[in-house]
């Protein structure tokens, strides 16, 4: 399936929760990043150690649904150094370990050993799909929403299925945390996606915190209605409405965010300067890599 239309390159077809949140936040960032492809020039820890510990607890719980334990643990530890090398994980550790103390191989194989030791066996969930899956859904006209999943629960106590989401942070787990994930583009799009297909009811989130001398991990479930799922439906329709627009006109510029925004960001910085000198300032602040396709992840 093309990402982009063939008429105008400019309009994307296929949204994730990556692209939307993109969009919802700040178009213009969007646009540099989804539709031109500019990226920052350091690659970022968080999200290379957030997804090198998805993917091995992906790899974890499916190996523990083939093998015993111990095998499995040898296996995901095998598997998250390898991933690790491949991706460049230590390497951009190394050259600022004050900085990134906290996400390192070193921590990433802690983890991998400790949540088995802790959460190896589900008190309180029943593991009832454990496979790698993309799933795309048809939103409206020729709009597509995709998601990436490799695990669904079911609550022991409710009886009800969940979706399993897991997140990465160095900070407390706690009632603030968890507020930031509810609502969240994330978790709607990944209820609302697996709700008709796999009969989910929610979204199971799966987090842990990484320190210099632990590692520690808590869980928390996000319930949605049918209603909420038909009202989150009608905001996708409603901002992929509006990016639909901006590509139709091309004048990205007007769709700067200036909201007051948690984090700083490079796009950010450049939106601060005279939009004469923007394309100037993305091509020596940033990198042009692929266009993000969230039809092909790896």
């Amino acid at each position: 399936m093309n990402v982009f239309s063939e008429k105008n390159p400019e309009l994307r077809l296929v949204w994730d929760a990556t692209t939307l949140a993109a969009f919802m936040c700040d178009p213009l960032s969007y646009y540099w990043k989804y539709v031109q492809g500019y990226r920052s020039l350091e690659p970022s820890i968080d999200l290379l150690w957030g997804t090198a510990w998805d993917k091995s607890m992906a790899h974890y719980h499916l190996a523990r649904s083939r093998v015993d334990r111990l095998q499995a643990i040898e296996s995901t530890v095998a598997f998250a150094i390898a991933h690790a090398k491949k991706v460049g994980l230590d390497a951009v550790a190394a050259e600022n370990k004050r900085k990134h103390n906290k996400k390192n191989l070193s921590t990433l194989i802690r983890s991998i050993v400790w949540y088995d030791d802790e959460h190896g066996d589900y008190e309180f969930y029943k593991p009832v799909f454990e496979n790698p899956t993309q799933l795309c859904r048809h939103l409206v006209d020729d709009y597509y929403v995709v998601g990436n999943f490799d695990q669904i629960v079911r609550d022991r106590n409710t009886g009800k299925r969940l979706v399993v989401e897991r997140k990465s942070t160095d900070v407390c787990i706690g009632q603030r945390y968890w507020q930031t994930y509810d609502p969240s583009v994330q978790v709607n799009v990944y209820d609302w996606l697996l709700s008709v297909e796999h009969n989910t009811q929610g979204v199971l989130l799966e987090a842990v915190q990484t320190a210099v001398g632990f590692s520690r991990f808590d869980y928390h479930t996000v319930y949605r209605t049918a209603e909420q799922r038909n009202h989150w439906e009608s905001v996708m329709r409603y901002y992929i409405g509006l990016a639909s627009d901006l590509a139709a006109s091309g004048d990205w510029k007007v769709a700067m965010n200036i909201g007051a925004q948690r984090w700083e960001s490079v796009t950010r910085d450049i939106q601060r300067r005279t939009p004469m000198v923007w394309s100037g300032m993305l091509e020596t602040e940033m990198v042009k890599r692929p266009i993000w396709d969230p039809q092909n992840i790896d």
